[in-house]
């Protein structure tokens, strides 16, 4: 992820914390929660202040939260401390840190990320996701439509666009479903969501 988005989402850390807590997992993951593993191993992309992946880690299902943010790693281990989840410092398109221990993963969870990959990096971050999971393990991406903070830059897709590129990476479409933001501020804006599905085959 580029450095002035991490920059971004640094400098109004303090709002956007109390914003990404007032979210309620279980409602926000409800469309795509079935495909969700109860154990394994799970990576979670851009997990925030760790709310999803405290939501989800279990005995036996432990999380990988991968975040660039230093305030809201800092802020996970206040919030959402847990002995099933480890946290790493790293980013799309090439996890170089996570591809270094030679872990794989039966899901994949990418909330609120896609929009901020360069369209010429895409097909990247879908290779790199699929060597690190397993045959037969899903990947889940929510994909935005709407308009996004000058902060934080956003780079226009479109679900099809995002499903065909998977196909060629190893991916197979399991389910879509739209869904409109929790967020009150984006809901204003009018951002809807589509929840992807695939699975790596």
């Amino acid at each position: 992820m580029e450095d002035c988005i991490i920059n971004g989402y640094a400098e109004d850390s303090e709002l956007l914390i109390q914003s990404f807590e007032s979210i309620n997992s279980v409602e926000l993951l409800s469309h795509v929660s079935d495909y969700i593993p109860n154990k394994g191993a799970l990576i979670d992309v851009g997990a925030g202040t760790g709310r999803d992946a405290a939501c989800i880690a279990s005995s036996e299902l432990k999380v990988l939260a991968v975040e660039p943010v230093l305030e809201f790693r800092t802020a996970a281990r206040q919030l959402h401390l847990s002995p099933n989840i480890e946290w790493i410092d790293d980013s799309l398109p090439h996890l170089s840190k996570v591809c270094s221990l030679n872990d794989t993963f039966d899901a994949a969870l990418l909330v609120s990320v896609w929009q901020h990959v360069k369209s010429e990096d895409k097909a990247s971050c879908l290779r790199t996701l699929r060597s690190i999971l397993n045959v037969g393990g899903k990947l889940i991406i929510s994909v935005r439509s709407g308009p996004g903070s000058p902060k934080r830059k956003c780079y226009p897709t479109t679900p099809q666009e995002t499903s065909e590129l998977a196909g060629h990476c190893g991916f197979d479409l399991l389910a879509s479903h739209e869904a409109s933001s929790l967020q009150k501020t984006n809901q204003k804006a009018g951002v809807k969501w589509t929840w992807l599905v695939f699975m790596a085959v």
